[in-house]
Protein backbone atom coordinates (compact mmCIF):
# COMPACT_ATOMS: atom_id res chain seq x y z
CA UNK A 1 0.00 0.00 0.00
CA UNK A 2 1.15 3.67 -0.67
CA UNK A 3 0.20 6.81 0.60
CA UNK A 4 0.66 9.93 -1.40
CA UNK A 5 -0.55 13.21 -0.89
CA UNK A 6 -4.13 13.81 -1.50
CA UNK A 7 -4.67 10.08 -3.15
CA UNK A 8 -4.43 6.73 -1.34
CA UNK A 9 -2.66 4.31 -4.09
CA UNK A 10 -3.76 0.82 -3.26
CA UNK A 11 -1.83 -2.37 -5.23
CA UNK A 12 -2.14 -5.70 -5.72
CA UNK A 13 0.30 -7.64 -3.77
CA UNK A 14 3.13 -9.48 -5.20
CA UNK A 15 4.48 -9.72 -8.88
CA UNK A 16 3.16 -11.97 -12.04
CA UNK A 17 1.02 -11.29 -15.01
CA UNK A 18 -2.17 -11.71 -13.12
CA UNK A 19 -1.57 -8.32 -10.77
CA UNK A 20 -4.37 -6.30 -11.22
CA UNK A 21 -3.31 -2.50 -12.31
CA UNK A 22 -3.47 0.28 -9.29
CA UNK A 23 -6.66 2.20 -8.00
CA UNK A 24 -6.74 5.22 -6.65
CA UNK A 25 -9.13 7.00 -4.29
CA UNK A 26 -9.21 10.61 -3.75
CA UNK A 27 -9.42 11.70 0.00
CA UNK A 28 -11.11 14.75 0.82
CA UNK A 29 -9.26 16.99 3.74
CA UNK A 30 -11.66 17.77 6.57
CA UNK A 31 -11.34 21.32 7.71
CA UNK A 32 -9.18 22.52 10.58
CA UNK A 33 -10.77 22.77 13.84
CA UNK A 34 -8.60 26.25 14.04
CA UNK A 35 -10.13 27.62 10.68
CA UNK A 36 -11.39 31.31 11.44
CA UNK A 37 -14.79 30.49 9.67
CA UNK A 38 -17.75 28.74 11.80
CA UNK A 39 -18.97 27.21 8.82
CA UNK A 40 -16.09 25.17 8.72
CA UNK A 41 -16.26 24.35 12.33
CA UNK A 42 -19.86 23.00 11.92
CA UNK A 43 -19.02 20.63 9.24
CA UNK A 44 -15.93 19.06 11.28
CA UNK A 45 -18.17 18.71 14.22
CA UNK A 46 -20.86 16.84 11.49
CA UNK A 47 -17.93 14.79 10.73
CA UNK A 48 -16.54 14.07 14.08
CA UNK A 49 -20.05 13.13 14.91
CA UNK A 50 -20.84 10.56 11.70
CA UNK A 51 -17.64 9.07 12.08
CA UNK A 52 -17.54 8.09 15.94
CA UNK A 53 -21.35 7.70 15.74
CA UNK A 54 -21.11 5.16 12.98
CA UNK A 55 -17.89 3.01 14.73
CA UNK A 56 -18.86 0.19 16.85
CA UNK A 57 -16.88 -0.42 20.38
CA UNK A 58 -16.91 -3.15 22.48
CA UNK A 59 -18.53 -2.23 26.22
CA UNK A 60 -16.45 -3.20 29.32
CA UNK A 61 -17.62 -2.20 33.21
CA UNK A 62 -14.29 -0.96 35.36
CA UNK A 63 -14.38 -2.16 38.70
CA UNK A 64 -12.33 -0.24 41.01
CA UNK A 65 -12.40 0.03 45.12
CA UNK A 66 -11.01 1.90 47.80
CA UNK A 67 -11.22 3.38 51.18
CA UNK A 68 -14.13 5.47 50.13
CA UNK A 69 -16.42 2.66 48.27
CA UNK A 70 -15.98 0.05 45.44
CA UNK A 71 -18.04 0.91 42.44
CA UNK A 72 -18.18 0.12 38.31
CA UNK A 73 -18.77 2.55 35.68
CA UNK A 74 -18.92 1.66 31.65
CA UNK A 75 -16.08 1.98 29.44
CA UNK A 76 -15.99 2.23 25.72
CA UNK A 77 -12.54 4.44 25.10
CA UNK A 78 -10.38 1.27 25.41
CA UNK A 79 -7.86 -0.96 23.62
CA UNK A 80 -5.54 -3.73 23.66
CA UNK A 81 -1.85 -1.86 22.59
CA UNK A 82 0.77 -4.51 23.10
CA UNK A 83 0.99 -7.99 23.03
CA UNK A 84 3.99 -9.11 25.34
CA UNK A 85 3.14 -8.01 28.10
CA UNK A 86 -0.35 -7.53 27.15
CA UNK A 87 -1.17 -4.37 27.77
CA UNK A 88 -4.55 -1.97 27.16
CA UNK A 89 -5.00 1.55 26.55
CA UNK A 90 -7.97 2.59 29.37
CA UNK A 91 -9.42 6.10 29.20
CA UNK A 92 -10.76 7.13 32.63
CA UNK A 93 -13.04 10.33 33.00
CA UNK A 94 -11.89 12.53 34.99
CA UNK A 95 -13.22 13.21 38.20
CA UNK A 96 -15.66 10.08 38.68
CA UNK A 97 -15.22 8.15 41.52
CA UNK A 98 -13.46 5.25 39.20
CA UNK A 99 -10.78 7.54 38.27
CA UNK A 100 -10.06 8.48 41.89
CA UNK A 101 -10.15 4.75 43.12
CA UNK A 102 -8.16 3.84 39.97
CA UNK A 103 -5.35 6.33 41.06
CA UNK A 104 -5.59 6.19 44.85
CA UNK A 105 -5.39 2.03 44.50
CA UNK A 106 -1.98 2.60 42.93
CA UNK A 107 -3.85 1.67 39.24
CA UNK A 108 -5.39 -1.68 39.91
CA UNK A 109 -8.56 -2.05 38.81
CA UNK A 110 -11.08 -5.08 36.89
CA UNK A 111 -12.06 -4.74 33.65
CA UNK A 112 -14.99 -6.53 32.64
CA UNK A 113 -15.89 -7.99 29.78
CA UNK A 114 -19.97 -7.18 29.03
CA UNK A 115 -22.40 -9.12 26.75
CA UNK A 116 -26.01 -7.96 26.64
CA UNK A 117 -27.49 -10.37 29.29
CA UNK A 118 -25.78 -6.90 31.39
CA UNK A 119 -27.73 -4.33 29.26
CA UNK A 120 -29.89 -3.91 31.64
CA UNK A 121 -27.68 -2.48 33.79
CA UNK A 122 -26.36 -0.02 31.16
CA UNK A 123 -28.63 3.22 32.93
CA UNK A 124 -27.09 2.78 36.46
CA UNK A 125 -23.35 1.90 35.35
CA UNK A 126 -23.34 5.03 33.22
CA UNK A 127 -25.64 7.40 33.70
CA UNK A 128 -25.76 7.52 37.75
CA UNK A 129 -22.47 8.47 39.70
CA UNK A 130 -20.88 6.70 42.16
CA UNK A 131 -20.84 9.28 44.58
CA UNK A 132 -24.47 9.38 44.54
CA UNK A 133 -25.55 5.40 44.58
CA UNK A 134 -23.75 2.29 45.64
CA UNK A 135 -23.75 0.58 42.84
CA UNK A 136 -22.78 -2.66 43.80
CA UNK A 137 -26.15 -2.26 46.31
CA UNK A 138 -27.98 -1.38 43.71
CA UNK A 139 -26.77 -3.98 40.89
CA UNK A 140 -27.67 -6.54 43.29
CA UNK A 141 -30.75 -4.83 43.96
CA UNK A 142 -31.38 -5.72 40.07
CA UNK A 143 -30.69 -9.25 40.68
CA UNK A 144 -27.48 -9.06 39.22
CA UNK A 145 -25.35 -11.61 41.10
CA UNK A 146 -22.00 -9.90 42.10
CA UNK A 147 -19.10 -11.87 43.55
CA UNK A 148 -15.58 -11.07 44.49
CA UNK A 149 -12.24 -11.54 42.64
CA UNK A 150 -8.77 -10.50 43.46
CA UNK A 151 -10.18 -8.08 45.86
CA UNK A 152 -12.53 -6.83 43.36
CA UNK A 153 -16.28 -6.74 43.11
CA UNK A 154 -17.44 -8.11 39.81
CA UNK A 155 -20.59 -9.08 37.43
CA UNK A 156 -20.35 -13.21 38.02
CA UNK A 157 -22.73 -12.70 34.70
CA UNK A 158 -19.85 -10.82 32.55
CA UNK A 159 -17.95 -13.13 29.44
CA UNK A 160 -14.28 -12.44 31.14
CA UNK A 161 -12.79 -9.72 33.22
CA UNK A 162 -8.77 -9.07 33.21
CA UNK A 163 -7.20 -7.67 36.36
CA UNK A 164 -5.10 -4.39 34.60
CA UNK A 165 -2.65 -2.62 36.72
CA UNK A 166 -1.69 1.08 35.16
CA UNK A 167 2.07 1.47 34.28
CA UNK A 168 2.11 4.90 34.05
CA UNK A 169 1.23 6.45 37.12
CA UNK A 170 1.21 9.05 38.03
CA UNK A 171 1.14 11.04 34.98
CA UNK A 172 -1.43 9.75 33.29
CA UNK A 173 -1.58 11.90 29.65
CA UNK A 174 -4.56 14.66 29.64
CA UNK A 175 -7.20 13.53 26.63
CA UNK A 176 -9.68 16.47 27.11
CA UNK A 177 -11.76 15.70 29.76
CA UNK A 178 -10.22 11.88 30.18
CA UNK A 179 -7.05 10.50 31.03
CA UNK A 180 -5.10 7.53 29.49
CA UNK A 181 -3.70 4.63 31.67
CA UNK A 182 -1.65 2.18 29.87
CA UNK A 183 -2.29 -0.50 32.02
CA UNK A 184 -0.86 -4.20 32.10
CA UNK A 185 -3.29 -7.51 32.45
CA UNK A 186 -2.12 -9.23 35.55
CA UNK A 187 -4.77 -11.72 35.48
CA UNK A 188 -7.75 -13.07 33.89
CA UNK A 189 -11.16 -15.05 34.58
CA UNK A 190 -13.75 -16.03 32.44
CA UNK A 191 -17.36 -15.27 33.41
CA UNK A 192 -20.79 -17.70 33.96
CA UNK A 193 -21.89 -16.40 30.58
CA UNK A 194 -19.96 -16.74 27.65
CA UNK A 195 -22.72 -17.59 25.19
CA UNK A 196 -24.52 -14.24 25.05
CA UNK A 197 -22.83 -11.86 22.01
CA UNK A 198 -20.90 -9.06 23.20
CA UNK A 199 -22.15 -6.13 24.20
CA UNK A 200 -20.84 -3.34 22.03
CA UNK A 201 -21.93 0.47 20.96
CA UNK A 202 -23.80 -0.98 17.99
CA UNK A 203 -26.31 -3.09 19.65
CA UNK A 204 -27.18 -0.27 22.30
CA UNK A 205 -27.79 2.22 19.62
CA UNK A 206 -29.70 -0.69 17.57
CA UNK A 207 -31.65 -0.53 20.80
CA UNK A 208 -32.33 3.04 20.90
CA UNK A 209 -30.39 2.91 24.65
CA UNK A 210 -27.22 5.45 23.58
Amino acid sequence: MMVRAGRLSVSAPGPGPAASPSRSYPSRALPRRSSSTSDENDQLVEAEATIFSSVSSQVYSLSTTCDLRSTMNLVTYCTSVGLRPRTIALSLFVGTLSWENFKRNGGEGVLQVLNTGQVGCFELLGRKSGRDVDKIRELEALGVEVREWRGFPIMAGCSAALLVRATNLPDLPKCGDHELALCEVEDAYLGGDRSSPLLTTAFLREHGIL
